[in-house]
This record gives structure tokens, sequence and C-alpha cells, in this order.
């Protein structure tokens, strides 16, 4: 059994906070197998497990950010603080209980 919440499930709700909050191309950290776009989410990709991987991708400095909480917490990439300083932040929305986006000034 397993009990993770975060299987990427909020793809279809990420599609829709980007048309009706005008957000554009999000940057996508995402903890999943399916592909993004073919759920209508526009992109930049993050470190990811599954699907996405970019590893050598930074962390922007302004623009949406989309994290799947298992990326939030450090498990997808080497350095488990690559995501610290959104840990620090309040998210500016959260999809479900698994995917936090963050409007970076």
């Amino acid at each position: 059994m397993d009990s993770n919440l975060d299987w990427g499930q909020e793809l279809v709700s990420l599609a829709e906070f980007q048309v009706a909050n005008q957000t554009g191309p999000v940057h996508l950290s995402y903890f999943g197998s399916a592909d993004p776009s073919a759920y209508g989410v526009e992109y930049l990709c993050l470190p990811s497990l599954g699907l996405l991987s970019c590893p050598d991708a930074d962390l922007p400095a302004d623009g949406w950010v989309a994290v799947s909480a298992t990326c939030l917490q450090g498990l997808c990439t080497p350095d488990p603080d690559f995501y610290a300083p959104l840990r620090s932040r309040e998210p500016d929305a959260v999809l479900g209980h698994s995917m936090f986006l963050y409007d970076l000034p």
C-alpha cells in the first residue's frame, strides 16, 4: 500500500488555473508520468521526477512556479534544498492538496 497523495493528479486543475488567471506558461516541477501538455498545461521544465526531469534547470527569479508536493519537499532533486526558497513562502494558490503555486516577483 502507498499513501503518497501526490501522483500528478492536479494537471487538469493547473490548466484551468492558467486559463482563469492568464498566467501563460508556468515553471513546472511535477511528480508524475503523464505529459502535462496533454492536459493543456503550458510549462517550462524544472527539476522533477518522472516524465519531466530537467536536472540542469534553475529556479526562476520571477513568474509563476507550480511545484508538486513531493518535489517541494526535496525528493525530486539531488539537492534536497533546491526548493527550500519556496518552502519558506506562503503559496499563492494550492490545487487539491498536492500542487503549490507561487507568483514570484
